[in-house]
């Protein structure tokens, strides 16, 4: 989670079958598989929640017209046991989400003179709000264009796209990823535009560029449009040169930055082996380097999760594996022994690989993280998961809190996708998946993250992480 300046800013921040089968099916992966939902269905109207069902939402649920349907799980050969899948509630968060967290240009803008011959590379575009709901961070971004591909959404992926592309650091210097933050005003100034600004602050943030790269290339895959396809090269292109260090071939955290980019500190929570892999189908003149950025990480994580008495890992680590701190302002970095609001996205990531691919790697790290919170939660993931766990020691007094709060619900999804891996476990993954579908999105403040991670946790577990 990119949290850089924080202080500055005054915040302190604390995929895929249906029905919980074993995926061991083959089948053709193509648009016309029976049962896929069409995206172009009409939705339910929300006046008239009665006047239409569709197989996506049997109850007639009064949904948003704008949103599409919810699309069904496509069969294939995948890997994890997934709980059984409810595709109406999950349209139904989605809606609540895109409600409170997405907003075009022209909901926003009111002063487009303002932003002089940027308006043209911003009319028509989206971004995803931050906690200030004036600023976009590229992490928002990137869970904002993964969430509407697995949606189908194309006309708001399109329009956040088209966002990413208008904050490119360089071009020039071929550096195709967005800067980590637009830092707007507020809209009601004349003028302010909200979130849609002349320029961005700083580099680069990785784990948005790999999101991004996901999320282009899996849209690229649905639809075959090109533009997607070509894009996500570029970017790949530009995090394979700046992004990823040549030494030890691990995802450095930024591409600028202090030591951010210098080899000296890692984040796992960026290692996303789907967008390697991925960029190692498409990227072929590279796809011996992507290789070897995956066993890398593979060979890195392996090694911090066997470190500790905790089976977790550090939200920041030297490159020999100890905690370190960014030095980045962020609560993170300052918690630098404990597995929490970065480490939350390793599950994702783990859970994702093995169940695309079943390599045993993430299967193995997955499964021994698994048994750790399964233990320490006794199953009750959805009251006893903690939001954050000392590695280096076991904890008889722990810092952070219960999950049992609708912030922290993310950290829910991610003991509950662990419970994938093994199929004995599927009970737990059934019971908090359906904890977690009974949350509302909407919470009280403005703290973007949880949601969005919980989003995308209920996408994983209901199926909807697609190859």
């Amino acid at each position: 989670m990119k949290r850089i300046l924080l202080p500055l800013l005054g915040v302190s921040m604390a995929v895929f079958l249906a029905c919980g089968e074993e995926s061991t099916s083959a089948a053709t992966e193509d648009s016309a598989i029976p049962g896929v939902v069409d995206p172009n269905v009409t939705p339910v109207d929300p006046a008239d929640p009665g006047a239409a069902t569709d197989p996506s939402n049997p109850g007639g649920v009064a949904v948003d017209p704008s949103i599409p349907t919810t699309p069904a799980p496509v069969p294939g050969v995948y890997y994890a046991s997934l709980p059984t899948p409810n595709l109406a509630r999950i349209n139904e968060l989605y809606a609540a989400w895109i409600a409170k967290y997405y907003v075009t240009y022209e909901e926003e803008v009111t002063g487009p003179q303002y932003l002089g011959s940027f308006a043209e590379k911003l009319q028509g575009s989206a971004r995803i709000k931050f906690d200030q709901p004036q600023n976009t961070v590229s992490e928002g971004m990137g869970y904002g264009m993964l969430i509407t591909c697995i949606m189908n959404d194309w006309e708001r992926f399109d329009k956040l796209l088209k966002y990413y592309k208008a904050y490119a650091v360089s071009e020039g210097s071929g550096k195709y990823f967005m800067g980590w933050m637009i830092r707007g005003e507020k809209s009601d100034v004349e003028g302010g535009n909200g979130g849609f600004q002349p320029g961005a602050s700083g580099g680069s943030a990785t784990d948005a560029d790999l999101d991004v790269v996901s999320a282009l290339l899996m849209a690229y895959k649905k639809t075959g449009n090109a533009e997607y396809l070509n894009h996500a090269l570029l970017v790949g292109h530009s995090i394979l040169e700046y992004e990823v260090d040549p030494t030890t071939n691990l995802f450095k955290p930024a591409d600028d930055g202090g030591i951010l980019s210098d080899g000296t500190v890692y984040n796992i929570s960026y290692f996303s082996f789907a967008a390697a892999r991925m960029l190692m189908e498409y990227d072929v003149a590279n796809s011996a380097r992507w290789q070897a950025v995956i066993d890398a990480s593979y060979a890195y994580m392996e090694k911090v999760q066997n470190m500790y008495p905790v089976p977790l890992w550090p939200d920041w680590t030297d490159v020999n594996g100890n905690p370190i701190d960014p030095e980045n302002g962020s609560s993170t970095g300052k918690n630098k022994e404990w597995w929490g609001q970065e480490g939350v996205r390793i599950p994702l990531r783990l859970a994702w690989d093995y169940h695309w691919y079943g390599d045993e790697r993430s299967k193995n790290m997955a499964a021994k993280a698994g048994v750790y919170f399964l233990t320490e939660t006794g199953g009750d993931f959805n009251n006893k998961m903690r939001t954050g766990y000392k590695v280096t020691e076991v904890e008889t007094d722990p810092k952070f809190s219960y999950a049992a709060g609708n912030n922290s619900k993310h950290f829910v999804g991610a003991g509950c996708s662990m419970m994938t891996i093994d199929p004995a476990n599927i009970a737990q993954a059934e019971q908090c998946n359906q904890e977690l579908l009974t949350v509302s999105i909407q919470i009280s403040n403005n703290n973007y993250f949880s949601p969005s991670m919980r989003m995308l946790y209920l996408l994983y577990l209901n199926g909807l992480f697609v190859r």
